[in-house]
């Protein structure tokens, strides 16, 4: 899309190893972005369900960086999956890997379990 960087299926390492998947939208620009991380067990490829919670293309094009993450055990993300058992844990460590990316300009969302969080 013009204007926009969009990558599929990027790896985000886990503090026990674990690869979970993530879609990054945002802008092509070498300016760092907001982030937001929105965190599903529901498939992140399911259009209807990312477009209710939050929609990336819509962010990205107003500035935001938007990383869409399967949670453990879903769809494209390892492991197994344990509803809330991993949520904090992998919330956090998503948003630590977000923040340290050179797009994010160190001001990522905060993670609620499976929904969309803003910052």
């Amino acid at each position: 899309m013009d204007g926009l960087k969009i990558e599929i299926n990027v790896a985000v390492p886990m503090r026990d190893g674990t690869i979970l998947r993530a879609d990054i939208f945002r802008p092509d620009s070498e300016q760092p972005a907001p982030t937001l991380v929105v965190r599903l067990p529901y498939n992140k490829t399911n259009a209807s369900i990312v477009m209710h919670l939050c929609d990336p293309v819509r962010f990205a094009k107003c500035g935001y960086a938007v990383v869409i993450q399967d949670c453990r055990g879903c769809a494209a993300s390892d492991g197994e999956f344990y509803p809330w058992r991993d949520d904090a844990t992998d919330g956090y460590d998503t948003i630590e890997w977000a923040a340290a990316q050179p797009w994010s300009s160190l001001r990522t969302a905060e993670q609620y379990s499976t929904t969309v969080a803003a910052g």
